[in-house]
């Protein structure tokens, strides 16, 4: 299996995990109080932090991939003008 191909794997299982960490502190944790005051869980700060590193992690390899691409098409032999 490519590299590339594995850190796609691990950037989509960061973005399902920080989507399911929101999902979970939207449903179960987050709540307002009598006195006004907003409780959140850890789950919000984690599933943000999992959102950035997975979309990070998304554009980095789909670059990789793009201009890897781009470095293989031009060194074939009969792709030149």
């Amino acid at each position: 299996m490519k590299k590339s191909t594995v850190w796609l794997f691990i950037s989509f299982s960061f973005l399902l995990l920080g989507g399911v960490m929101l999902a979970l502190e939207h449903h179960f944790y987050q709540y307002v109080d009598t006195q006004g005051v907003l409780h959140e869980s850890l789950f919000l700060p984690l599933g943000v932090l999992s959102m950035i590193l997975g979309g990070s992690l998304l554009s980095v390899t789909l670059m990789y991939r793009l201009l890897s691409s781009f470095k293989s098409g031009a060194s074939r032999p009969g792709m030149q003008g």
